[in-house]
């Protein structure tokens, strides 16, 4: 019982503290940086399929975009929303493996040094946090401590960014978000809306699946002390 806690405690802590303060002004700037984690999902996906990223912009109240050409329009369309949520699963699967959550801190904090540098505006504000944010998460990794809290923090915020997404723009102004792109993209935007509810389907189903690895690894856990308890 006390290992189960050691690993999963902090977790519960920092996703009833992150949902608690959901809209508190000192969880913004992590909002932001999950809408850029988004956007660089977008632009990975056109890159690995054969597409040219021009541009990743952030804004601080409006949301961002990614504009590139090329590339399989399905998959880029469909990267945002989905990527967010299976880093988000990632990060929570690595709850209790700190070797794990090292290296995701630094694929994601390498990931948002480049991709900035390379394709958002120099001197704008999402240009700074998006290297400076990359490089804080890179310095984690050096601390056991820090990795451990960042790497649950990161991982709580992609998955209630990805939930906030789909519970809000998503049904809102469907027509304006990746669902409605891709459904134009294709010629029949009557299919907006089951496009959407795809991506949710499988956000959560990826959610599901980290949250029951991760009960797996705690009742192992449980038995582990247990056993050498006897």
């Amino acid at each position: 019982m006390t290992q189960m806690f050691k690993n999963y405690g902090l977790y519960i802590l920092v996703a009833i503290l992150v949902i608690a303060f959901w809209d508190a002004w000192f969880v913004k700037p992590f909002k932001f940086f999950a809408v850029m984690v988004h956007e660089y999902s977008h632009a990975l996906a056109a890159i690995l399929t054969g597409g040219t990223v021009v541009e990743i912009r952030t804004f601080w109240e409006n949301g961002g975009h990614m504009r590139s050409y090329g590339g399989f329009r399905p998959i880029v369309s469909s990267a945002g929303y989905v990527g967010s949520a299976l880093i988000g699963a990632f990060f929570l699967y690595s709850v209790g493996w700190l070797a794990l959550q090292r290296i995701l801190l630094f694929i994601l904090g390498s990931t948002s040094i480049v991709l900035t540098f390379l394709y958002s505006p120099f001197g704008e504000l999402d240009y700074w946090i998006g290297i400076a944010g990359g490089a804080v998460l890179i310095l984690t990794l050096f601390s056991k401590t820090a990795a451990n809290i960042t790497a649950n923090w990161i991982g709580v915020i992609l998955l209630l960014f990805s939930l906030e997404a789909f519970r809000g723009p998503l049904w809102i102004q469907p027509e304006q978000t990746d669902a409605g792109i891709l459904a134009r993209h294709w010629g029949m935007p009557f299919l907006t809306v089951p496009i959407a509810i795809t991506w949710v389907i499988f956000s959560i189903f990826v959610m599901y699946l980290a949250l029951r690895a991760n009960l797996r690894k705690a009742a192992n856990a449980i038995e582990s002390e247990i056993n050498h308890s006897e």
